[in-house]
């Protein structure tokens, strides 16, 4: 299996840290119970509970989630990890768009209905985005996930 940042195995769903997590960078948040979190994936807040984030980034984007947690009648804590300027991941393309050197510099969206992935053809932000800095369309990241992969940062919107 191929690698990117910090050694991850290619996964074709979810954000993945490119570095180590630090002291400072999780915050403990306690999860909606009929919601099932999955490790990478881009969280919002409502209501005072973690969700998946949804269709795009707003206003309640809290974090990336640090492990999966799932559903239950009881509501459990969840390790997110909080949007940092400094802090980059990779996650997967899934617009049916193979990523090119033309994406770097961008700043783009989650993918329309996931919180699993970034929409490199949507550049239309509202409170947060994902900023563009490397790309990974090598053959063994294409056979991961079809349209490559991107690294970035998220950054509150506007710039």
């Amino acid at each position: 299996m191929a690698n990117i940042g910090n050694g991850l195995p290619y996964v074709p769903s979810g954000f993945r840290l490119d570095g180590s997590v630090e002291e400072g960078d999780v915050m403990w948040m306690t999860q909606d119970t009929s919601q099932t979190i999955t490790q990478g994936m881009a969280l919002k807040t409502s209501s005072g509970y973690v969700q998946a984030m949804g269709s795009a980034f707003a206003s309640t984007f809290i974090g990336v989630a640090l492990f999966a947690q799932t559903t239950g009648s009881t509501r459990l804590s969840i390790a997110v990890i909080k949007p940092n300027p400094n802090k980059y991941f990779w996650a997967p393309v899934l617009s049916a768009v193979l990523v090119t050197q033309a994406a770097v510099g961008t700043m783009v969206d989650l993918y329309s209905t996931t919180a699993i992935g970034v929409d490199i053809t949507d550049t239309t932000l509202a409170s947060w985005g994902f900023e563009i800095v490397d790309f990974d369309a090598s053959t063994l990241a294409v056979a991961a996930n079809a349209s490559g992969f991107v690294k970035g940062r998220f950054l509150q919107q506007p710039q």
